[in-house]
């Protein structure tokens, strides 16, 4: 015996928490099913969180370090990693002029990160820091405003996401 899909909707689901909706939703026939709209950009979103975790990461290594070679080599890290932070460069204007001011800082000789490290890694920031501007304006210009997921409400997203998590750990 069938129970109509209205029934199920209006009169179990609403009985149910987040994990159990979720596996009957999954027993249900295709068509049957019931969805949850995504929120307009929310896998930018999440891209954006992801990123911004990443390139948190980083820059905490480069504030947390004293030693020179190791500095050297995270900063190279994330100036060549123009590519993996593309959404934050399209979605997040105070980052991305913050990003080219300090490539510009590094196109500069006389640049105070110049004068305690080798000139190999001078002479790599300059022609990295001048292809990441022309790389942001050429092929990752500007879109619009949008903020990571981290502080706003949930997204379909993010809580499925969050979902996973919570069940892997346990």
């Amino acid at each position: 015996m069938k129970l109509p899909h209205e029934v199920v909707r209006f009169e179990i689901f609403k009985y149910l928490d987040y994990n159990d909706r979720d596996a009957l939703n999954a027993c249900l026939p295709f068509e049957g099913r019931v969805g949850t709209p995504l929120k307009k950009d929310a896998n930018i979103q999440l891209l954006l969180t992801l990123q911004a975790k990443t390139m948190s990461k980083l820059l905490r290594s480069i504030e947390n370090n004293n030693n020179v070679n190791h500095r050297s080599r995270v900063i190279l890290k994330l100036f060549r990693s123009v590519n993996k932070i593309n959404y934050i460069l399209q979605h997040s204007h105070k980052f991305r002029i913050m990003y080219i001011d300090k490539c510009k800082s590094y196109l500069d000789e006389y640049h105070e990160d110049y004068d305690i490290t080798s000139k190999h890694f001078k002479k790599t920031m300059m022609i990295l820091c001048s292809e990441n501007i022309k790389i942001i304006d050429t092929v990752y210009p500007y879109k619009y405003e949008l903020s990571s997921i981290i502080n706003k409400d949930w997204s379909a997203v993010q809580a499925r996401y969050v979902a996973k998590e919570t069940w892997r750990s346990k």
